[in-house]
């Protein structure tokens, strides 16, 4: 059987709670960090969404005529106050370009 202490239980609910503190911060100052880092790397220059307390993505989508297709290639940031990393993983989806393929029948 798990057993707590009072003390525990009062810090892990003091994380839990800074974590979610920092939502509002994130929408604002991360939003405005993370522009500043893709304009300094060269990166694409796409406002960032809001994902969750300090995370954030960005999505970019280019669409290939010839597949009749669109790409859309969706980057993650993970922002603490100043501090940007871009993860090294993201995530691309394919979608069949439907309004095209209507015009060309």
């Amino acid at each position: 059987m798990l057993r707590f202490s009072l003390r525990s239980l009062l810090i892990a609910t003091l994380v839990v709670g800074m974590y979610f503190a920092c939502g509002p911060v994130t929408k604002g100052r991360g939003v405005a960090d993370v522009s500043m880092y893709q304009r300094a790397n060269q990166l694409h220059e796409i406002t960032p969404d809001y994902v969750a307390p300090l995370v954030l993505k960005c999505w970019v989508s280019t669409h290939s005529q010839a597949d009749r297709e669109t790409t859309i290639t969706t980057t993650y940031y993970v922002w603490f106050f100043g501090f940007v990393k871009l993860l090294p993983f993201e995530r691309v989806e394919i979608e069949p370009d439907v309004i095209g393929s209507a015009i060309a029948s």
